[in-house]
């Protein structure tokens, strides 16, 4: 296939429906299919075919994609996946995206503390956090603008490192042991000795 066949190029558009590692394994082969397929000479995918290709990826995404419990404990306290999403979750940290999604679910959660604090303080009939229209507009300045710092600062920092292929051993580094002790010489055996002393 080339990359400059236009029924290509539609179809690779309507196959970003699918999640990345899905493409990577399968958008050859489903190219080569949808052209046997079509019509001879189309030089797009036609209206159902793309139909069917949307909803098809975002369904894969959906069966693909965490409870929203574990997404949320993922999210919001840094909790570990189990393995079975390990996939979902190299995806998303490998995503375009994944620095703004952090930011947003990182303001998100503040912005639900937040809300705890002043119906805690509302509760209590102490004034600590204000409720004025002033304190309103201040509090949703500071949630855009720590989601806009916080987002710049993961941009900056995350790296977004090639994966190794499967077969691919990695660099080689050199042998750390996991003991720091030097190796020890290895002991005499103790046999019985046989005759005199």
């Amino acid at each position: 296939m080339s990359t400059l066949d236009p029924f290509g190029r539609s179809t690779a558009l309507w196959l970003r429906a699918y999640p990345r590692r899905w493409r990577t394994a399968r958008a050859a082969e489903v190219t080569e299919v949808l052209r046997d397929l079509a019509e001879p000479g189309a030089g797009r995918v036609d209206a159902r075919t793309a139909l069917a290709l949307v909803r098809s990826g975002w369904a894969e995404r959906w069966r693909d994609h965490p409870p929203l419990g574990t997404y949320l404990r993922h999210r919001l306290l840094d909790r570990p996946l189990p393995p079975r999403w390990a996939g979902w979750q190299r995806d998303d940290v490998h995503g375009r995206l994944f620095p703004v999604r952090f930011a947003l679910t990182r303001t998100v959660g503040i912005a639900i503390l937040l809300s705890l604090l002043a119906a805690v303080d509302h509760l209590a009939g102490t004034e600590i956090i204000g409720t004025g229209a002033d304190d309103a507009r201040f509090v949703v300045q500071y949630l855009s603008g720590f989601a806009v710092l916080l987002s710049l600062g993961k941009t900056l920092t995350h790296r977004r490192e090639p994966e190794p292929e499967r077969d691919d051993l990695g660099p080689f580094l050199p042998y750390v042991p996991l003991t720091p002790e030097p190796p020890r010489a290895p002991r005499r055996s103790l046999r019985r000795r046989t005759g005199p002393a």
